[in-house]
């Protein structure tokens, strides 16, 4: 997905050949994409305040949904479609109150919009299926929280004060874990049974990295590292498992399920 070209580029995984590209539209500077099935994807528009449902066979877009202020992060549960928006409106400007914005993925219309922590960057859903929000704070007076949803009422059920400038969240389904990552110095990890907090901004969990983060499907935290151009495999105590030498200043991660 391009950002700057407002497009998403279809690679074949066999040749890795590039098929004609999937255009968005101008000004809609697109930031996360998530697949609802086998055909269809939405993706957020942080630009145009939107999120798009695109035909990923037909290479088109079929709804456009406005949201609110500078759409980022999300997530798909059952038929809804969740996203979370920044409310960033310039450098020199507060930000908005954070929201999620809930869109019905069949015809695309606004269910619901829900207050949360303030600049809402990324969203993942837990083992018991309530969505966690990762609020990074605006840098100063409002630190970072994590909103938890439960998509059965579509409210906040909890806020754990996790504190610091968390960015993306990824949730680990075996051990029940969510993690936050704080760029450039690890990851902050809390319970999402009881919301303890395990690892906060004074005591960061591998301490290093997190300018991407994944959690596999049996535990393993996988930790991209900006300033050392690596990816770390790690389990949930914090033991590095292997490091490995990537290209210059690795982000997202994602894994191919088989």
């Amino acid at each position: 997905m391009n950002s700057g070209s407002n497009n998403i580029m279809i690679f074949d995984v066999d040749t890795w050949e590039a098929e004609t590209p999937v255009a968005l539209g101008d000004g809609k500077n697109p930031m996360n994409m998530a697949f609802y099935d086998d055909r269809y994807a939405f993706v957020t528009c942080s630009m145009s305040n939107q999120v798009l449902k695109v035909d990923m066979q037909e290479k088109t877009v079929v709804t456009e949904t406005t949201t609110g202020t500078g759409a980022t992060g999300i997530a798909i549960s059952g038929d809804k479609v969740y996203v979370s928006n920044t409310g960033y409106v310039g450098w020199d400007q507060p930000y908005e109150q954070g929201t999620v914005t809930v869109v019905n993925a069949t015809n695309g219309e606004v269910i619901k919009t829900i207050d949360v922590g303030t600049n809402p960057q990324s969203i993942a859903i837990a083992s018991d299926g309530k969505l966690h929000v990762s609020c990074t704070g605006d840098y100063g007076a409002n630190p970072g929280v994590a909103s938890v949803i439960d998509p059965a009422t579509d409210t906040v059920v909890e806020t754990v004060e996790i504190g610091g400038a968390p960015g993306m969240v990824a949730t680990d389904l075996v051990n029940e874990l969510a993690y936050l990552s704080v760029w450039g110095m690890g990851c902050m990890v809390y319970s999402t049974t009881d919301y303890t907090i395990l690892n906060d901004s004074e005591n960061m969990f591998l301490g290093k990295g997190g300018s991407g983060i994944l959690v596999d499907s049996e535990g393993f935290v996988w930790v991209s590292v900006w300033d050392d151009d690596q990816v770390v495999k790690v389990n949930s105590t914090g033991t590095v498992l292997k490091t490995y030498n990537v290209g210059d200043s690795p982000m997202s991660l994602a894994q191919r399920i088989y």
